[in-house]
């Protein structure tokens, strides 16, 4: 009897510690998801296996209960399982001749829970729509609505979908070329003059390249304007489309009424864009509505973890004057001193910071000459390479007590359609010149006439 009762209490015991050890069910409806890379062999299987995962991304990002890390960061992180997502989509492309087998997983970042997977067969023409119906099964298996499959964004001419998917992997593979990228979006557009994806992703391309430098070629905005027009003209649906063309209406139209009112409809319409958030945020950091942008900023970063990580957040957290104490960082430390008017302890700080890029060290450059350093804030602030945007080289110029020079330096900026000078009323180098007739009129030409 005493035996029996104690194998009963060791089975209970080890009843008990499966119990503790064994995964729970994975919860019905993750709240976020990263598209992972997909697996594959070279040639076709290869190169549709470098571009889906991009289009499934983007279809997942129009739901609005879930939120989607951007494929700029899902793509191309060294550690995508620390991603900040409760669900991952992996997959793998097999096959080279005839039809490819793609089978893709829907499980979290330890490989303990699975929601679903799935093994399909496709031919070359199914493969022009299979993201969407990927990211329709993926929807289903977290009980979400299925995304609205953009008709309208496709093409049926597969040479004209090769070239895309050949620009997709160039943008997103972490050593690819975006001018080959904008070179094959281009091609493809001429195969298909009703692309609206293709016309979408050529636009997203030419923008990065035209903020890339201190002031875009004519013909460069001219390709820009195009494209992003023809995308919404094809698909007003979309929201990538909206976002790009409210950034374009920002930065180089200067019209920040119309920028507002497509980059709002981009959010609506996909609101896990992390351009489109990051962009409203610096839309409302220019117009002066710095508070308001800490959503939109925090929601762009969740999004997109590794440009977060990045000098562009940087630069804008620093114009934003946003001095979050998660964020560590010796520069942002000592502009926040600074302001406070702890001179001395920002000086300090500046000890161990980087100040590499031209803005961090035309702050640095303000920080000196706030405590008194005048020596050292000429030598940071004549350190701007005469390469840089002729904002910040304005800005350089009102440092080192030349007013003149800086106010030829904004005429010229305002000439180059410089995407910098949406900023001004951000420089607080710039204040000096708030007073003269001729600063007032440039901001006025720029859209900070009321702001």
């Amino acid at each position: 009897m005493a035996r029996a009762k104690v194998k009963h209490a060791l089975a209970v015991l080890l009843l008990a510690a499966q119990a503790c050890t064994r995964p729970g069910p994975p919860p019905a409806s993750p709240d976020s998801v990263a598209v992972l890379p997909f697996a594959a062999t070279r040639g076709q299987a290869g190169l549709i296996a470098a571009a889906l995962p991009a289009g499934i991304a983007g279809a997942l990002a129009s739901i609005p209960q879930l939120r989607v890390i951007a494929p700029e960061s899902s793509l191309r992180s060294p550690k995508p399982e620390t991603l900040p997502a409760a669900a991952f989509l992996s997959g793998s492309v097999a096959g080279n001749n005839g039809p490819l087998k793609i089978t893709v997983r829907l499980g979290n970042a330890a490989g303990g829970f699975e929601w679903g997977h799935e093994t399909l067969s496709r031919g070359p023409a199914e493969m022009i729509r299979v993201h969407d119906q990927i990211a329709a099964a993926a929807a289903a298996w977290m009980h979400l609505p299925a995304p609205r499959p953009q008709l309208r964004s496709i093409t049926s001419d597969l040479d004209a979908f090769t070239l895309f998917q050949k620009g997709l992997q160039q943008f997103y593979r972490p050593h690819g070329s975006l001018d080959a990228a904008i070179g094959f979006y281009e091609q493809a557009v001429r195969r298909d003059p009703y692309y609206a994806r293709a016309y979408q992703k050529l636009a997203e391309a030419l923008l990065d390249k035209a903020k890339d430098g201190p002031a875009p070629p004519g013909d460069l905005l001219d390709r820009l304007r195009a494209a992003s027009k023809r995308a919404l003209d094809l698909n007003p649906d979309a929201g990538a489309a909206h976002a790009v063309y409210g950034e374009l209406m920002h930065l180089f139209e200067w019209r920040p009424a119309d920028a507002s009112l497509h980059l709002r409809d981009a959010i609506r319409l996909q609101p896990s864009n992390a351009r489109a958030h990051l962009a409203y945020a610096v839309l409302l950091i220019a117009s002066g509505r710095p508070a308001e942008s800490a959503a939109s900023l925090g929601t762009a970063a969740q999004l997109d973890p590794l440009a977060a990580a990045g000098p562009a957040f940087l630069r804008i957290r620093l114009l934003a004057g946003l001095f979050d104490q998660r964020v560590k960082n010796p520069l942002l430390e000592a502009v926040s001193q600074s302001s406070a008017g702890n001179y001395a302890k920002a000086v300090d700080l500046l000890q161990g910071a980087a100040v590499d890029e031209p803005l961090e060290k035309l702050f640095a450059a303000m920080i000196y000459r706030a405590a008194g350093r005048l020596d050292k804030a000429a030598l940071f602030a004549g350190s701007v390479p005469s390469s840089t945007s002729p904002v910040l080289l304005a800005c350089a110029k009102v440092l080192l007590n030349g007013k003149p020079a800086a106010l030829r330096l904004l005429d010229r900026a305002v000439q180059e359609r410089d995407p910098q000078l949406i900023w001004l009323k951000r420089l607080p180098m710039l204040t000096p010149l708030e007073a003269d007739p001729r600063y007032r009129n440039i901001l006025h030409t720029v859209g900070l006439g009321n702001n």
